[in-house]
């Protein structure tokens, strides 16, 4: 079962690293511009990254499953992963940890490279919201990938 997760990892390192540059280009392009903090009053932000990437991260969430687990739809694709000497339970683990690692790394990463973006930055915003909504997110994620898979 290791030697299969580490066979899955090393081929889904390339798609979890576009997925990575893909958002961490999108917050690039939405973090342009000035935003306002007045002395003690919050404002609005208008063009804040952290609602999409949010929202694209419950859509990849969902989408990431149905592709993870589409070999159980072809049949020549079953045939070749139940003559492997791993049992299906485990070939079902190794997929289940594999799609997941796909959907939560990407997401560390943007919010990583968001956290360094604001702490480098002279925008003040309240970490300890931003942590909290990072935290519900992977936790919100993890039980919609649980439920889709």
């Amino acid at each position: 079962m290791i030697n299969l997760l580490k066979y899955y990892a090393k081929k889904r390192i390339i798609i979890i690293g576009i997925i990575s540059i893909i958002l961490i280009l999108l917050s690039l392009i939405m973090f342009q511009g000035g935003f306002i903090y007045g002395t003690g009053e919050y404002v609005y932000i208008h063009n804040n990254p952290i609602n999409t990437i949010g929202a694209l991260s419950i859509i990849l969430s969902i989408i990431v499953p149905i592709f993870e687990f589409s070999f159980k739809m072809r049949k020549v694709g079953i045939d070749e992963f139940y003559k492997f000497p791993i049992k299906r339970s485990k070939l079902f683990l190794v997929k289940y940890i594999v799609g997941l690692l796909e959907v939560v790394l990407p997401i560390v990463s943007f919010w990583l490279f968001m956290l360094i973006r604001i702490l480098l930055s002279n925008h003040m915003f309240v970490l300890k919201y931003y942590f909290l909504f990072i935290i519900v997110l992977i936790v919100l994620i993890f039980f919609i990938y649980s439920i889709i898979t």
